[in-house]
């Protein structure tokens, strides 16, 4: 009887879910404007494929509503992608635009709380917005050595993968804020 309960509430819970759309929101000039400002122009200067192509992932670490133990307030991760997300990625729930950059808001906390899924519509949506800050897609031809075609790709794209762990993106309750190296 126990089994049966189990796997009706989880039935439930699963059929209950609301599919939500990605929102575009508006970030008001604060700390983490002024943040990913910062990054956005320092990833620049020291990565030349960022000044043509790329975009940003911020991911919510740490938040602190009580600010019982540290002035620390939040902790955002923050790096430059460039590669398409995948059917199997985790998707953001939210994406801006700063220094003419879209900008991955991620809130992983979210799907914990609440038992939603992300519409399929708005993923594809999400995905051709994620594609004009790619490089272009290339059609290529690769033979062997006996000329017999092994790669024959009309949709290729050169994707260049980060290894590095980006910054992190320090909000004190003061409202200053500081970008510093991540640890892997």
């Amino acid at each position: 009887m126990k089994k049966l309960t189990a796997i009706l509430i989880l039935f439930t819970s699963i059929t209950l879910a609301q599919e939500i759309a990605i929102q575009e929101i508006e970030l008001v000039d604060n700390s983490i404007t002024y943040g990913i400002k910062d990054f956005i122009e320092s990833t620049k200067s020291s990565n030349t494929n960022f000044r043509e192509k790329g975009y940003v992932e911020l991911r919510l670490l740490y938040y602190d509503k009580t600010l019982n133990n540290s002035n620390v307030k939040v902790r955002y991760r923050i790096k430059d992608q460039y590669t398409g997300l995948k059917k199997s990625d985790n998707y953001p729930i939210f994406y801006t635009y700063v220094s003419e950059k879209l900008v991955l808001l991620y809130f992983e906390d979210y799907f914990l709380i609440h038992n939603n899924k992300i519409k399929n519509s708005s993923k594809k949506k999400l995905s051709k917005k994620i594609e004009t800050y790619l490089s272009r897609v290339e059609h290529i031809v690769a033979k062997d050595a006996n000329g017999y075609v092994i790669i024959d790709d009309n949709k290729f794209r050169d994707e260049t993968y980060n290894l590095h762990g980006g910054m992190v993106l320090i909000i004190y309750d003061n409202i200053n804020y500081e970008l510093i190296k991540a640890k892997n």
